[in-house]
């Protein structure tokens, strides 16, 4: 669950350079029709590892790209001398989203059966596409129209990534946690296995 959880985010450069080639919002309707179709999928299909692990996965993915095609799509919405407030704003909105959904999310499964907590969080997605549709932002320069098409732009965003040591930092943390998770998850399923022979 924690590799299905983090890894997909590894791709952000690649979503990063889809947002600047192409139109932001339809990559979020596409993102958030996505989502919406993979957590119904997780509420009606059996509950297992199997099935949904993948789907917590690809559900990642999508978030992840849909969070670059966003942020590039407030500057278009705003004044430039409103772009501090307005990236202030989105933060505090994606903070409290991470601290609150899970605990809208316990409370839920706890009342009700899980599966109409997946399915509430799948209407969610639908209620962000009206809102996405409904937004009115002008055009905006996409790589391919400029002459730089995506393959460029993922070169210098990846270039940016490698030059960047606070990022590298964030990285090598990462890859460690993950690492120990993984062996400490094989030891136990190595020595449960043990105690079952």
């Amino acid at each position: 669950m924690l590799l299905a959880l983090s890894l997909p985010r590894l791709a952000g450069p690649l979503a990063g350079a889809l947002a600047d080639t192409l139109d932001a919002k339809k990559i979020m309707i596409l993102a958030d029709a996505g989502q919406a179709v993979t957590f119904l999928l997780a509420a009606v299909l059996p509950f297992g590892l199997a099935t949904h692990l993948p789907l917590v996965a690809v559900a990642t993915a999508l978030n992840t790209i849909f969070l670059p095609a966003g942020r590039s799509s407030i500057p278009r919405m705003v004044r430039p001398e409103d772009l501090p407030r307005a990236f202030a704003a989105m933060a505090v909105c994606f903070n409290v989203g991470y601290a609150a959904g899970p605990l809208v999310g316990g409370v839920l499964v706890a009342l009700v059966d899980p599966r109409v907590a997946l399915g509430l969080n799948a209407s969610t997605f639908a209620v962000s596409i009206l809102l996405v549709t409904g937004l009115d932002l002008p055009p905006a320069e996409h790589g391919d129209r400029s002459g730089t098409g995506y393959w460029t732009t993922l070169r210098t965003r990846l270039t940016q990534v490698v030059r960047d040591p606070g990022v590298l930092a964030v990285g090598f943390v990462t890859g460690l946690l993950l690492r120990r998770g993984r062996t400490t998850l094989h030891r136990k399923g190595s020595e449960k296995m043990r105690t079952v022979g």
